[in-house]
């Protein structure tokens, strides 16, 4: 699971710096003109976002294929994409 989640991440990032790199470094300025507080904050932020969505798609039905349970009772995630994209 930390494997797919570590992944789904390098995916978005891959396309952020293929797709607009000269946005990415006009980002990048705008931060290093924030004081460290303020970035600090962001940062929270985004982490307690992220924490709420990873909360819901359990909340939404994420299940483990093996026991066939809904929520974090996880025992063991589908180890293939077919389980990820709910093909039958």
């Amino acid at each position: 699971m930390i494997l797919l989640a570590i992944g789904l991440v390098m995916i978005v990032e891959g396309l952020a710096y293929m797709l607009a790199p000269s946005l990415i470094e006009q980002v990048l300025e705008i931060l290093r003109s924030l004081p460290e507080p303020s970035r600090r904050q962001m940062g929270g932020l985004v982490f307690v976002f992220g924490l709420l969505l990873v909360w819901g798609a359990f909340q939404m039905g994420a299940k483990s294929v093996t026991n066939g349970q809904r929520g974090p009772n996880v025992s063991m995630p589908c180890p293939s994409l077919h389980c990820f994209l709910r093909i039958p």
